[in-house]
């Protein structure tokens, strides 16, 4: 399993495992954003999925043309994505999702409009929260 980082024309960096690389695609499968900010004058890196929305395998294609630099990540850096994804599965099963909990495959509206205001209630905080 190679660990990269990525980082995107649009700014965004990603670590993710690179499944395949051509001259035209980077597949990558669990992608995290991660972004440098400066707390009490030190460094913190706050970390999120990159594509929270999916169910099945999260791979996604990427376009070459959207990649700046790609480069292996060392060890340190592993551990730290390793922790990232099996917090996120943790939080996440068939009945619990990490964004709201889910008691039957289809939701009523009430539950609906309650995920969307605690999704809006979640983007009023600068904490380690983030949506793309």
């Amino acid at each position: 399993m190679e660990i990269s980082i990525i980082k995107l024309v649009n700014g965004e960096t990603l670590i993710a495992e690179v499944a395949h690389e051509d001259e035209d695609h980077l597949s990558v499968i669990d992608p995290i954003s991660v972004n440098m900010q400066l707390r009490n004058n030190t460094p913190v890196l706050i970390s999120t999925i990159w594509m929270p929305l999916t169910k099945a395998v999260n791979m996604f294609h990427i376009r070459q043309q959207n990649v700046i630099l790609i480069s292996l990540v060392d060890e340190d850096m592993q551990i730290y994505y390793n922790k990232c994804i099996d917090t996120i599965h943790e939080s996440s099963t068939e009945k619990n999702s990490f964004l709201f909990d889910r008691k039957e495959d289809q939701m009523t509206e009430e539950e609906i409009k309650e995920a969307l205001f605690n999704l809006h209630e979640m983007s009023e905080y600068s904490a380690n929260t983030s949506l793309h």
